[in-house]
């Protein structure tokens, strides 16, 4: 056991070639978030 976070993200009920084509580019960027993007210098 590693102590890791676990994320489950599921996409809509559609077909899963329109999910990938619609959403993968935003949970490919939702999985590689870091706190760290979300603070903006002042």
């Amino acid at each position: 056991d590693l102590n890791l976070h676990c994320i489950t993200a599921e996409f809509p009920p559609i077909s899963s070639d329109e999910a990938s084509e619609k959403y993968l580019f935003a949970m490919a960027n939702l999985l590689r978030w870091h706190p760290k993007d979300a603070i903006r210098p002042s």
